[in-house]
């Protein structure tokens, strides 16, 4: 392996574990206020179990669409959109926690989700360049 793809390599692997842990810290974090925010023990359980199904849903909906786009648009192009993208979801996230607002924190877990389904055929290997 030469320097140049050695370097974009390990560029790769810092992108996907910071893109993972963004995933599961947000995960856990809404769990986490959930269960301390929400009094009611039926409501608190129905939310943590509705965290999972929002964190799971964007693979099981999009994992096809998201390997479509990444073969006709190609790689570098969809892994820079979905980084952006990824920053801006954040953002939303992190308004969210400010703004104490279940809804919000489960819709930017939702397109957190959905940025992961997005980068990862590209990031994989798994279609053309």
């Amino acid at each position: 392996m030469d320097r140049g793809h050695k370097k974009s390599f390990w560029a790769l692997m810092v992108t996907q574990f910071f893109g993972a842990f963004n995933d599961n810290v947000l995960k856990v974090l809404v769990t986490l206020l959930i269960v301390q925010w929400v009094q009611d023990e039926s409501m608190r359980e129905q939310l943590v179990d509705l965290t999972g199904v929002v964190f799971v849903a964007p693979f099981l909906l999009f994992s096809m669409v998201a390997g479509r786009i990444s073969d006709r648009v190609g790689k570098p192009r969809v892994i820079i959109a979905t980084k952006v993208w990824e920053l801006l979801v954040v953002t939303v996230a992190a308004f969210s926690l400010w703004m104490k607002s279940i809804p919000f924190m489960m819709g930017a877990l939702f397109l957190l989700s959905m940025q992961a389904t997005f980068f990862s055929p590209p990031s994989t290997g798994s279609s053309r360049s």
